[in-house]
């Protein structure tokens, strides 16, 4: 029976076409909704690749929702994140991409939200509503990560080129110096300037050292004054400094990007995912057909609070039974 169900299901997403975004197989939504989504998503993913594709099924037919939610997301290809809705069952689940989720984007907590607010509104029936505002939920995240876009951008050549998003701010040119630098160069350049000025205006002196009559400078040697006291004792300071914002700075390389080496081999968060260049800008790049439920997240409005089958609302995380 489940095995039936399975079949009728995927067959049914199946006939769908790959540019139609929203496949209404339940017929939960208005056309002017389902029209305007479409359009939406389609800029979207001609402007930067990635995809927000919506699957509404009459019913699981015995199909738990997860596998129905994999083998939808392979079949369809999608190339970041499937909301997927079974209307009878009151059952939907949101599942990102491999790429979004080890680029730290797309995590149980962060779906939850999004998910939980589209449920409430689609138990006062109010679909429309709720699954626009899912859509722009999801859509608000890869927003946020538009500046990783141009890097990702200046990494490809030809074809392969990720067309940037209009409105992104452009990709700067030329050379970059970090503050850091900037900072460093400023403290040199005073301690240069500070060591010529008291050069200019420290005290002559021109009897040789140890002639009858020869002033000895005061504090010369090791006491208070000249030498390593007196003048001399900020060198201290400014040496303790230096050092402080170097050793900062050292540390900050090391920990940041291959950091993870120092840290068990565990790769930073937002900067996993060595395979797809590392950094923010990895949710960017193609993953089409590969689910990552991981960093899914699961639930219904039926009110039971029945969660999923296998461990909670969410998969990696877990709702404790998605009660709601």
């Amino acid at each position: 029976m489940a095995t039936g169900g399975a079949v009728a299901l995927f067959a049914l997403t199946a006939t769908a076409s790959a540019r139609d975004f929203v496949q209404e197989g339940a017929g939960m939504f208005s056309a002017s909704t389902v029209a305007q989504l479409n359009q939406r998503l389609a800029n979207f993913n001609a402007q930067t690749r990635k995809e927000v594709v919506v699957v509404t099924v009459p019913s699981l037919g015995g199909t738990p929702l997860q596998q129905a939610a994999q083998s939808t997301f392979a079949q369809q290809s999608v190339n970041g994140v499937l909301i997927f809705i079974a209307r009878d069952d009151r059952r939907d689940i949101i599942v990102p991409d491999r790429a979004g989720v080890q680029a730290g984007w797309f995590t149980p907590d962060v779906l939850r939200s999004i998910r939980s607010a589209m449920e409430s509104q689609f138990r006062s029936e109010d679909y429309d509503a709720g699954i626009t505002n899912a859509v722009e939920g999801v859509l608000g995240i890869y927003r946020s990560h538009l500046g990783s876009l141009q890097q990702s951008q200046g990494t490809q050549s030809g074809s392969n080129a990720i067309v940037p998003v209009a409105g992104a701010p452009p990709a700067t040119k030329g050379v970059h110096i970090s503050m850091f630098w900037w900072i460093v160069i400023a403290i040199v350049a005073f301690l240069l300037l500070r060591s010529i000025l008291r050069a200019a205006s420290g005290p002559r002196y021109s009897a040789a050292p140890g002639a009858p009559g020869a002033a000895v400078p005061p504090g010369a040697g090791y006491g208070p004054g000249f030498g390593y006291g007196g003048y001399g004792g900020g060198g201290s300071f400014w040496s303790g400094l230096l050092g402080g914002l170097g050793g900062a700075w050292l540390g900050n390389e090391l920990f940041r990007g291959g950091g993870g080496a120092l840290q068990g081999g565990t790769p930073v968060a937002g900067d996993s995912g060595g395979s797809w260049g590392g950094g923010d800008a990895g949710g960017w790049q193609s993953d089409a057909g590969q689910a990552d439920v991981g960093g899914a997240s699961a639930g219904d409005w039926s009110g039971g609070g029945f969660g999923d089958s296998g461990g909670g609302g969410d998969f990696g995380g877990g709702d404790g039974g998605g009660g709601w």
